[in-house]
């Protein structure tokens, strides 16, 4: 499964089941990845992701490129913790752009 191009990511997802479960949690269209969706998850969805998902939900969230030089590509040899790390972090600047902080 690869992400919809208008979220600008171009990860592809090697597991079937992983790839079904995050098209039914958010959908397969063009809003599927948003940052509002990102921002509503939960702690505990994010520890429960795998580190595929929690890959594509760091892409999605469009991290500032300044800050994550070449993150697409580093992100395929992060350690799950970083990941999560990562995650968080990515929840927490969506939560911003949504409140307008």
């Amino acid at each position: 499964m690869i992400l919809p191009s208008s979220v600008g990511v171009s990860v592809v997802c090697q597991s079937p089941p992983v790839a079904m479960r995050l098209v039914k949690e958010w959908g397969e269209g063009p809003a599927a990845h948003d940052k509002s969706s990102i921002a509503d998850l939960s702690a505990a969805a994010i520890k429960a992701m795998t580190e595929e998902e929690l890959s594509r939900l760091i892409l999605a969230a469009e991290l500032p490129q300044r800050m994550y030089p070449d993150l697409e590509r580093r992100l395929q040899w992060m350690e799950r913790p970083t990941l999560q790390r990562l995650a968080f972090l990515a929840r927490h600047c969506c939560q911003n752009e949504k409140w307008g902080h």
